[in-house]
């Protein structure tokens, strides 16, 4: 089962791992490196496939090498990191975020943690760089795929070398057509954890082992390849950024680019990738990619927003930790120095497996170990819980506040109220629209309130966000079909901090809307980075309430402020929309308020308010909403 061994893959395993790492430490030069993991795939699936086809004999044997080979790859490696992940996730994780990990922790053990993160989060989501195990996705992905791959390939064993070969290009049409599917139809989350929509990769890889594609023989075609494929993956790492519609079409560019350099087999690609560098990165590569997330999101919990010195120092922890990783535990059970026997092997598996499975379950079964934390933390969590369903209830959530993929048509008829009398007003946007809605309603009992709702809707109708929502898009469609006399006045509200493009899309909107009712855009409100209630829930019942407002200081974030005066330059060109300044009331002179009048964080999650602190921000902008006199007057004489 041996292969030759070709270093210019170790390179290329390194240039995948550097990429990864540098993107997720916001090196602006690597916004693209997400692409790693698609270059990783493609490695994985030539070398198993290489395996694979140079077996010969009982398929029984083999198996059980092979198996046995990949726990001893992959397994002793993350043990001290799932170990270093609970005891630090026992420190600083809040109940609700240790709960979370529990539950990863179990995904992790038993190869589904990709299909558990796509339930919970999108991989460019805020609050995902929070999550200790989330780049294990990718490891079940690839554990997915060796559980059926080799099984199928070994079956068939009696095809012809062309017909096992066409079945393999059989995945990858699949598998690619999966993906497409779930990118055409905005399900971002499926296109990017579905394993189904992925193994593509791995195939593609798989091809290139059967050798149906001559490799270039002469010096100048090998350079070519390599070359072109080396650009191409650079290309990808420079140019390409989360906001794409990846994977999708545009994961073919750095598959491609992959496969040409493992094709290539030589030239001055594979002379680069094979100096000393790049091969010693290589080959502690895996152990780099297992620690270096768990230090980034620990770090983003501690510091909320790391600057580029603690990424670097964080960056070279990690390659310290890796390297002492890849001497003392990877190479001696990989290559038997320590654990000899099979059965050793998978007595270590079994071992971990039933350790880390029993601590997740009890994570779960206590809902988070809340004993760690002090009395008031634990009174926290239990109110929290309470806020958030009473806020859900009163945004109307599910019902006129309703997901990306939901029905517009059937939250519409039921969400806008009929007339009784008082000026109409339809209350518009995202989530944070729908935050507004009780106290709104509340503050301004002339008011008949309606709304309109769908998370994370920017009401921009741009592509790159808009429009991979279908109930974003549908909200868009009935603002810019309403007519005069629809509504007494409208008010549009966004959480997100918009480039100045989906900005002035946005204002834009507003003024078109200003030329037929009384129009008010809602401003952005602060937010924090850990968010609130994590930070809230590692503090209280440890520190003083000055100093837990002095690191709610610390954590407020820069750039809803500079959001706001944004929107106030560009609205002091639209005369006729009025804007309404949260930030202003929240935080003058950039001194914010951080507790309701219940002496509780305003905010019960990454960017929502809670029922009491909404109430009191609508006391106090509910009476600059004004319904210009002749709208008054046209609605009153109805």
């Amino acid at each position: 089962m041996k292969l030759s061994y070709r270093a210019d893959i170790d390179g290329l395993r390194a240039v995948a791992v550097l990429s990864v790492i540098l993107f997720h430490a916001h090196f602006s030069l690597f916004a693209g490196g997400f692409i790693g993991v698609d270059v990783f795939f493609v490695i994985s699936g030539y070398l198993i496939t290489s395996i694979i086809l140079k077996h010969e004999g009982p398929i029984g044997p083999f198996l059980r090498a092979f198996y046995e080979g990949r726990i001893r790859r992959l397994l002793p490696p993350a043990i001290p990191v799932l170990l270093f992940s609970a005891v630090a996730g026992g420190y600083l994780l809040s109940t609700e975020a240790m709960e979370e990990f529990s539950n990863s922790l179990v995904a992790v053990l038993l190869f589904v943690s990709n299909w558990f993160f796509w339930d919970i989060a999108g991989y460019f989501d805020g609050p995902s760089h929070l999550k200790p195990l989330l780049h294990t996705w990718s490891l079940s992905v690839e554990e997915q795929f060796y559980l059926f791959f080799p099984v199928l390939l070994l079956t068939t064993a009696r095809l012809s070398r062309a017909g096992r070969a066409g079945m393999v290009c059989a995945i990858i049409g699949l598998s690619f057509a999966i993906n497409i599917y779930f990118v055409a139809n905005n399900d971002l989350n499926s296109a990017f954890y579905n394993s189904f929509g992925r193994f593509w990769e791995m195939a593609v890889g798989g091809i290139l082992a059967f050798r149906i594609i001559p490799a270039p023989r002469s010096a100048l075609w090998q350079n070519v390849v390599g070359v072109t494929g080396l650009a191409t993956i650079a290309g990808c790492i420079v140019f390409f950024d989360p906001t794409m519609a990846f994977p999708g079409f545009w994961a073919l560019l750095p598959t491609i680019g992959t496969a040409l350099v493992i094709q290539a087999q030589g030239g001055l690609a594979s002379k680069l990738l094979s100096t000393k560098a790049f091969v010693a990165v290589g080959l502690i590569s895996y152990a780099l990619y297992l620690w270096h997330w768990p230090l980034f999101a620990f770090l983003n919990i501690i510091y909320g927003d790391p600057s580029s010195m603690q990424f670097a120092m964080a960056i070279a922890a990690t390659f310290a930790i890796s390297t002492i990783s890849y001497f003392i535990i990877e190479r001696p059970i990989r290559f038997r120095a320590v654990m000899p026997s099979r059965s050793q092997a998978v007595a270590l598996f079994a071992t971990a497996s039933i350790v880390f499975i029993a601590f997740g379950v009890a994570g779960n079964v206590t809902n988070g170990f809340p004993w760690r934390l002090p009395d008031a933390a634990n009174k926290y969590a239990k109110a929290l819980k309470a806020q958030i369903r009473a806020q859900r209830r009163a945004a109307l959530h599910n019902k006129c506040w309703i997901g990306a993929n939901a029905d517009f048509k059937a939250a519409e008829e039921p969400c806008v109220k009929s007339r009784d009398g008082r000026p109409r007003v339809l209350l518009v946007g995202d989530s944070h629209a729908a935050h507004l809605f009780d106290g709104l309603s509340r503050a301004r009992p002339d008011l008949n309130v309606s709304l309109l709702a769908s998370s994370s809707c920017t009401l921009s109708g741009y592509e790159r966000i808009d429009q991979r929502r279908p109930a974003c898009m549908a909200l868009i469609d009935y603002l810019d079909q309403l007519r005069p006399g629809d509504f007494d006045g409208i008010i549009m509200t966004t959480r997100e901090v918009l480039s100045d493009t989906y900005l002035r899309a946005f204002v834009n909107r507003a003024a078109r809307l200003a030329e037929i009712t009384s129009v008010h855009v809602v401003g952005p409100i602060q937010f924090y980075r850990p968010n609130m209630p994590e930070l809230y829930e590692g503090m209280v019942g440890r520190l003083t309430r000055d100093l837990i407002s002095s690191r709610f200081d610390a954590a407020v974030q820069d750039a809803q402020f500079q959001s706001n005066e944004r929107y106030k330059e560009l609205l002091a060109e639209k005369p006729a929309v009025n804007y309404i300044s949260p930030l202003d009331t929240l935080c003058p002179k950039r001194k914010c308020k951080h507790f309701d009048k219940d002496g509780w964080p305003i905010l019960i999650d990454n960017t929502h308010m809670g029922l009491a602190a909404s109430h009191e921000l609508a006391k106090e902008i509910g009476p600059r909403i004004t319904i210009h006199n002749s709208v008054q007057a046209e609605a009153a004489s109805r």
